[in-house]
């Protein structure tokens, strides 16, 4: 049974991630939802199929309940308050019904990462290989995907072919950019034709980095960076950081080629505009935290006054802080050092490049979420869950196995319970959402179109603001 499960699970994110892969040509479908749209239902349906495998199997509650139970103490009762924090927010909020789809996601979203997480406990080896095998294969895909676009172009945005804006693009490239080089050290014997194509893999991807010109992913890419070099050192440390150099050169050299061929703009440009923008959008989130600093303005809510420049502030503390209230924003901060630091104390005296390159990338993704909508959009919420949910799973001390004969029906009730219910109300105002949402999206074109153009400025949907002016 738990075979099946872990295959399950493997297959619901090799889909999602597919669909990821496929993006650019999803106009051909002349299906009239908007790919970011897509990718929200699909992202949902990864998470409903996911916690309908864990419904029907006792033994994956079993050990859900077992890994949760093996948080300490204090890391339990944060998370809790955490999510307790967002119902309040949601209840107090000025339209509950749509702060529910965001407190209802981020739940969802946290049971799915404890079933990666429970998946890698109990059978770490094949089956984090087979998560990382189905990252790189997508990106690699995508990537041979992107460059050709750059010198035949098939899309309308040259630098995110299938995505709505380039920086979602920069999102999962955040978490990504660490693991890419990671199935070279899957197999001491690997054949040299596919050593190289794993370089050439990893060189492309490195090469859309220089292409998209995400400011913040730079940076987060240099100070995380920085970091993992002050945390870090040993012989597996020193391996694993020549092949990132020798793939992020080699990536310098694809862009600089495509870009000379393609008479493409340099990277890094256009700096003064994008941080204008986020300095506007972070004084609006300020002033939502004067306002209400104990329970926010509701989560969802940031997107509920148009602005005209973005539906969520592009920092995550900030963000968490203005709709859920500064205690949520807390807990969040504190829950996550108190997880990276017993991380740094388990497994860093002697790490393995695996263990490397989640550090790297859990880094890279947390500074960049500072500066983006990371913990927004869909593919990188997903691939978020993929890399806390391999680094929990690999590191948690449970015994499974010798306590299933011990009845534990409390706590799997509980989390059934749980589950169901809140599936239950997130699927109630979803499905209203899915009905309408091309015909919302051409309402609001229609209404606010200045001069023929309307931006679309996404946040649930393609269509982010739950305002209906």
């Amino acid at each position: 049974m738990l075979r099946d499960t872990g295959s399950r699970l493997l297959i619901l994110i090799a889909l999602f991630f597919a669909l990821f892969t496929l993006s650019p040509f999803w106009v051909l479908t002349g299906i009239d939802y908007s790919i970011f749209n897509i990718h929200r239902i699909a992202e949902i349906c990864l998470i409903s199929g996911a916690l309908l495998t864990l419904l029907l199997s006792r033994r994956l509650q079993h050990q859900w309940t077992d890994v949760f139970g093996s948080l300490p103490e204090l890391g339990r009762l944060g998370i809790i308050l955490f999510f307790g924090m967002g119902v309040a927010s949601t209840l107090s909020s000025k339209l509950p019904r749509y702060a529910f789809l965001e407190t209802g996601l981020f739940a969802l979203l946290f049971f799915l990462t404890l079933i990666i997480a429970t998946e890698v406990n109990h059978r770490k080896e094949s089956i984090t290989s087979k998560l990382i095998a189905i990252l790189f294969f997508a990106i690699a895909t995508y990537s041979v995907i992107f460059h050709v676009n750059v010198l035949f172009p098939f899309s309308n945005n040259t630098f995110s072919p299938g995505l709505s804006n380039v920086r979602q693009l920069a999102q999962l490239q955040a978490w990504t950019l660490p693991l890419v080089s990671l199935p070279l050290f899957f197999g001491s014997k690997l054949n040299t034709v596919y050593r190289y194509l794993i370089h050439l893999a990893a060189g492309l991807w490195w090469s859309i980095a220089f292409f998209n010109s995400a400011k913040g992913l730079a940076i987060s890419l240099i100070v995380s960076g920085l970091l993992l070099a002050l945390l870090l050192s040993g012989k597996q440390f020193r391996l694993w950081i020549s092949i990132q150099g020798k793939v992020l050169l080699l990536g310098l050299g694809f862009y600089l080629c495509f870009s000379l061929i393609s008479n493409e703009s340099s990277y890094l440009t256009h700096i003064g505009d994008s941080v204008n923008v986020r300095a506007i959008l972070w004084h609006e989130a300020f002033a939502y935290i004067i306002d209400s600093p104990i329970l926010g303005v509701g989560p969802i809510h940031y997107a509920n006054h148009y602005n005209g420049l973005g539906a969520h502030p592009h920092n995550s503390l900030l963000q968490i802080a203005a709709e859920w209230g500064l205690p949520a924003a807390l807990i969040m901060l504190s829950l996550f050092f108190w997880g990276f630091v017993s991380w740094i104390r388990k497994c860093m005296t002697s790490a393995t490049p695996i263990e490397i390159a989640l550090t790297y990338s859990l880094l890279c993704g947390a500074i960049y979420s500072l500066v983006s909508g990371t913990i927004v959009m869909p593919i990188s919420q997903v691939t978020m869950c993929l890399v806390v949910g391999l680094m929990l799973g690999m590191h948690q001390k449970c015994s499974v196995n010798a306590r299933l004969s011990q009845p534990k029906n409390k706590p799997q009730w509980l989390l059934v319970a749980a589950v169901l219910l809140i599936l239950i109300r997130f699927t109630s105002v979803l499905f209203p959402e899915v009905l309408h949402l091309s015909r919302d999206e051409f309402v609001w074109i229609v209404t606010h179109s200045e001069n023929g153009h309307t931006t679309l400025h996404p946040r649930f949907w393609q269509q982010g603001w739950i305002s209906r002016p």
